[in-house]
């Protein structure tokens, strides 16, 4: 029994010694300390026992490394997990907010009170014209911006920027979450970076040079005050001299392009009538170069293909890509001529994606055009093709007329010869209208010509340089700006080029301050809506476009005459008849006038009735603040002229029989004495402050020049007796009929 039992004893020791050895097997370490059970009532007996004490060894072991790692390497491993995911969870939210701007505007703005700047001239642009230096307007060649970078050395016109090493955007430029921004220019040999701007919430982005010429253009993006918004401010305006000027930026580009890879230039050209002149223009400047590259030695030189796309109503494709470049000046020439007067330029602009973006990688459109468009609404979805089939836009066009989306263009007639202002589409500069729609008294004692409600047409002879009461021909010194942004955000750049008869008064340095915004429809409402100054004058202006607003009659009686430029003219009647025909035609104003101001009276309710003087202490953006002046000041001006003219027309109308016995004519003047209460006299005061500060706080801007023309004629009214000796008179004193004025049949252009 005793033997039985030591036999037993040396099994299970057996067992115990090869049970680590199995384990080991299934993948422990054999250099693993195994760890003995003690012999307690809990151990499991039998054959059962040995395994049970290697599974103990087993959690033993894996509880012993667990510690040795954490005493080494456990705390740098948690230090480590830490960081990263920060820096992830910072990237994460960066990302966001970048794409989410993207994809809502299309363009990065500040959500706070700056405001972009683009630099008129991009700086020294003698590359750009294929070593022929560009001659600026002199007061554009500065630029005082605080945020305007270092411009790189590439030459090319489009670049892609990576945003945290991850987004890409075809439009050149983006930065690293922590400002130290890079990007990515391709095709070029170098690009330039502008200066960090870092706002409350955390740093802002910074953008890179864009490449867009040889000289590079810094494309420079600030940092909000919240740390989340960005805010472009390209080069990527300039302002050509003449077509020569213009067609020599164009040129230097392909040279550039050209130096790199082939390239397909789509030559978009505007059909209207009112290009009918610039067109042979632009063929003549640009076939010297289309014929230097014909003759040139073409040997491991890359590829120019050119095709010409004329526009209007609808598109069509003129000239295929080729390379025989002596096609295009003359495709130019013979373009055809629209006579819609519709300008379709998104559509346009896709026609020429979905034609040439598949096949060409290289594909550069330019647009030449003296108007802003007519299918803007088309705008986002463009950006969004031009983006993806990498296209660059350049565009040659006017300057937009301030505040508004249409100007003037002359017109001769030619069978007389006489001189006529049309509409035409010429803006805004802004996403929409800011201005307060009113027309300014005492410009004429007669309402305008009678066919300029008709078909717009206005006499050009006598006609003063910023237009007629609405100041239709008063230039912004800003381009249009949809054309603007399709051009900026597909790598492009927009060349403003106006005609001789387009004045431009304004300093372009004085004016970088007032650089409009260049975001989508949406995120420019947005922002509106958060700074309580630009949401009232929003509301100002959308009221205001729905009214009827038209200075009264100033002068009893005249009418227009019948020979151009149909200028005022006395009509004579005896006294007695005068006095007749007077008191019905002032009633008729006088009602005219009361209607005119309770549409006042609703366009003037956004602003509150203390105004919104705080709101305008708060407001950063030199923009707006301006605005509020203008706007509201004129609008409290308009109120106080109307009042004054029921007044001065009841006190006529009361006083009758108390008129000279010779008069036969009379006519309003401004003046400074007013007929209406304190309530009135106080709210001309209020109009003359904003008005004075407008002028005062925003010299030699657009907007002082409007301040100071309401301001240039008092808000009374005199009321001066004329008497006309009937020798001068012009028709039957028994009738009021004007003159019969010829008709003209204006085209549109």
């Amino acid at each position: 029994m005793a033997s039985e039992i030591a036999a037993a004893r040396r099994d299970t020791a057996a067992a115990l010694a090869v049970a680590p050895v199995k384990l080991c097997s299934s993948g422990l370490p054999p250099s693993d300390p195994i760890v003995h059970e003690s012999h307690d009532a809990a151990q499991p007996a039998g054959r059962w026992r040995p395994l049970a004490t290697s599974f103990s060894a087993i959690f033993a072991r894996i509880g012993q490394r667990i510690y040795d790692w954490y005493a080494t390497k456990g705390i740098w491993w948690a230090t480590s997990v830490i960081l990263h995911a920060l820096l992830i969870s910072t990237a994460i939210l960066l990302m966001g907010n970048v794409v989410r701007q993207e994809l809502d505007t299309g363009v990065p703005v500040f959500n706070g009170g700056m405001s972009t700047v683009i630099s008129d001239t991009a700086g020294d642009l003698s590359s750009f014209g294929g070593g022929e230096e560009i001659q600026s307007d002199p007061a554009e060649s500065s630029n005082t911006d605080p945020l305007a970078g270092d411009s790189g050395s590439g030459s090319m016109g489009g670049a892609e920027g990576a945003v945290g090493g991850a987004r890409t955007s075809d439009a050149a430029a983006n930065s690293g979450a922590r400002g130290d921004g890079h990007g990515t220019v391709i095709s070029s040999s170098g690009s330039g970076a502008g200066p960090a701007g870092k706002g409350g919430g955390g740093t802002g982005f910074i953008g890179s040079a864009t490449g867009l010429f040889s000289d590079g253009m810094a494309l420079n993006v600030a940092g909000s005050g919240t740390g989340r918004g960005r805010r472009a401010a390209a080069a990527g305006v300039r302002k050509a001299a003449s077509i020569g000027d213009a067609v020599d930026g164009i040129t230097g580009y392909i040279k550039g392009r050209l130096d790199r890879e082939d390239l397909l230039v789509v030559w978009m050209m505007d059909e209207s009538i009112s290009m009918l002149e610039d067109r042979p223009a632009i063929a003549d400047k640009i076939e010297p170069y289309f014929r230097s590259l014909e003759a040139r030695d073409k040997s491991g030189d890359h590829r120019l293909f050119s095709a010409v796309l004329g526009y209007g109503f609808r598109c069509e494709e003129l000239v295929q890509p080729t390379q025989f470049g002596s096609q295009i000046p003359q495709a130019m020439r013979n373009c055809p001529v629209d006579d819609t007067g519709s300008e379709q330029v998104c559509s346009a602009v896709q026609y020429a994606i979905g034609r040439y973006g598949k096949n060409w990688k290289n594909l550069a459109i330019v647009i030449w055009t003296d108007e802003s468009g007519d299918d803007l609404c088309l705008l986002e979805d463009t950006l969004k093709m031009c983006k993806k089939a990498h296209a660059m836009v350049i565009v040659v066009g006017p300057t937009a007329v301030f505040g508004s989306d249409h100007g003037t263009r002359q017109w001769i007639d030619k069978p007389t010869g006489f001189a006529f202002r049309l509409p035409v589409s010429r803006g805004p500069e802004s996403v929409v209208s800011e201005k307060v729609w009113l027309p300014y008294w005492h410009e004429s004692p007669l309402p305008a010509w009678n066919q300029w409600r008709r078909d717009g047409a206005q006499p050009a002879e006598g006609m003063p340089w910023y237009g007629g009461p609405n100041r239709e021909g008063l230039l912004s010194g800003f381009s249009p700006n949809a054309l603007t942004r399709l051009a900026l955000q597909t790598g492009g750049t927009y060349t403003r080029l106006d005609r001789e008869e387009d004045p431009r008064p304004f300093n372009p340095t004085k004016l970088k301050r007032y650089q409009p915004s260049y975001e989508s429809y949406v995120e420019y409402a947005r922002s509106a809506k958060s700074r309580p100054l630009a949401k009232a004058n929003f509301a100002a202006v959308e009221i205001a476009q729905k009214q009827s607003i038209f200075p009264p009659q100033m002068a009893f009686f005249m009418h227009r005459s019948g020979r151009y430029p149909f200028q005022a003219e006395s009509t004579v009647l005896p006294p007695a008849e005068f006095r007749k025909r007077l008191v019905p035609e002032l009633k008729q104003e006088v009602f005219g006038c009361k209607k005119v101001l309770k549409s006042l009276e609703l366009v003037l309710a956004p602003y509150g009735e203390d105004g919104m003087e705080d709101e305008y202490d708060r407001e950063l953006s030199p923009r707006w603040r301006a605005w509020y002046d203008l706007n509201r000041g004129r609008l409290l001006a308009m109120s106080v002229r109307y009042r004054e003219y029921v007044l001065t027309a009841q006190s006529v109308m009361e006083n009758i029989d108390s008129l000279k016995a010779d008069t036969n004519q009379i006519v309003f003047h401004p003046s400074s004495k007013n007929r209406a209460g304190p309530e009135i006299e106080a709210q001309a005061f209020e109009a003359r402050r904003l008005l004075n500060r407008c002028r005062t706080e925003n010299a030699e801007t657009p907007w002082a020049y409007m301040a100071q023309w309401e301001l240039d004629h008092d808000f009374g009214l005199s009321v001066e007796e004329i008497a006309l000796p009937p020798a001068q008179s012009t028709s039957s004193p028994s009738s009021l009929t004007p003159a019969a004025a010829p008709t003209f049949e204006f085209p549109k252009l």
